[in-house]
């Protein structure tokens, strides 16, 4: 498997299947059986490209540690810039990150934090 996944537009895809669906149906032994097969697995396909069983994996994020330096990138904490994690939580509903500034903490997602290279404390 390449380093970087290949990705392709899934509409383009069921489209192009779609255009040429009679290919999959075409009687090339004479035999009933076979082309249902060609048929089911045409469907089978459509139906996996449909449930995105193809998307790509999500974009990974750097781990994040307490003591570095990131920037909030979410809407409600606009002036969380270049602060401070003070330590990492664990939640059923995901890793929560205290942040320290102007002598506050805030919690915020980790998956909402873009670490600031170069910046550790």
């Amino acid at each position: 498997m390449p380093d970087k996944p290949r990705l392709i537009d899934a509409d383009k895809l069921i489209k192009q299947l779609q255009d040429n669906r009679d290919l999959f149906a075409e009687d090339k032994f004479g035999s009933p059986s076979y082309n249902m097969g060609r048929v089911d697995s045409y469907h089978t396909m459509i139906t996996w490209i449909n449930n995105g069983h193809f998307d790509p994996d999500p974009p990974q994020h750097p781990d994040i540690q307490p003591g570095d330096r990131v920037n909030y990138i979410g809407t409600q904490f606009p002036f969380l810039k270049n602060v401070k994690v003070n330590h990492i939580e664990i939640h059923r509903v995901g890793r929560v990150a205290a942040l320290a500034y102007d002598d506050e903490i805030y919690k915020v997602y980790v998956d909402q934090l873009q670490k600031v290279e170069g910046e550790e404390v």
